[in-house]
């Protein structure tokens, strides 16, 4: 099998290294208190991202051309749960926020339940993605038709607003240093994540390959902000919503 050396190196080693730091990151904060809500959304972010990445790395190993079609429909199941890690994100954040608005264990199930319904839609864009593989065993890269692009775009962009507007306010809502200094570094983390995300879903959409090439040099951006995020959210989190429970909005 032929693999461009790098989409190798974005998807074997950058996003390799990110899904098994994903999965250490969501043992790490389930260990620490596995019953709290929020531990467990927040532990659920980076399961479905690796999960999601765990997909990509299998399908990109495909170089027999009848699995073409397989390899499409996992390409959209990939990031059906990479979209979905943003939910969980989005819901802890809610949590950590203002959790006595949504702390009924029923609201929790119908956005979880709302939000999967949204990314299944991704499912029945007709021609949504296709992923050629050549008769050598050569893999080529995905490309999306116009329809996929907009509406993951829309999904990860009104995702990463709320997110990002809602973290903010916890940040300027913390008065103690650390804790401050913490959430101001998975902000940071957080705006990469969704840096590399909606970054793939231009080259995936454009299908240049320098910016491909632009892209996956950039990618290793990736592993600071993983780290970003856990030091901000996975070692300070529960502090934080200690914390902001006795506080008022």
């Amino acid at each position: 099998m032929a693999i461009d050396p790098w989409r190798f190196y974005l998807i074997y080693i950058i996003f390799g290294f990110v899904c098994i730091f994903f999965c250490f990151i969501s043992y790490k904060v389930l260990k620490r208190d596995p019953k709290d809500k929020i531990n467990q959304y927040f532990s659920l972010f980076f399961i479905t991202g690796s999960i999601g990445l765990s997909i990509n790395l299998l399908y990109s190993s495909f170089s027999d051309p009848s699995l073409q079609l397989l390899a499409s429909f996992l390409n959209i199941l990939t990031w059906y749960f990479l979209c979905l890690s943003t939910g969980f994100l989005l819901l802890s954040i809610f949590l950590l926020y203002q959790p006595q608005k949504i702390v009924k264990t029923l609201n929790q199930i119908i956005f979880i339940l709302a939000y999967n319904g949204i990314l299944s839609v991704l499912f029945l864009i007709p021609a949504g993605v296709e992923v050629k593989i050549l008769p050598d065993g050569t893999q080529l890269y995905a490309v999306w038709n116009f329809s996929f692009f907009i509406y993951i775009l829309i999904i990860l962009l009104i995702s990463f607003s709320i997110n990002f507007r809602y973290s903010i306010k916890i940040y300027k809502h913390l008065t103690i240093e650390d804790l401050a200094r913490k959430m101001k570094s998975f902000i940071i983390g957080m705006s990469i994540f969704y840096y590399i995300a909606i970054g793939a879903c231009f080259t995936n959409y454009l299908n240049f390959l320098i910016l491909r090439q632009i892209y996956a040099m950039s990618s290793t951006v990736i592993i600071i902000g993983v780290l970003l995020i856990y030091y901000g959210m996975g070692t300070g989190i529960k502090r934080s919503y200690n914390y902001l429970s006795k506080e008022s909005y």
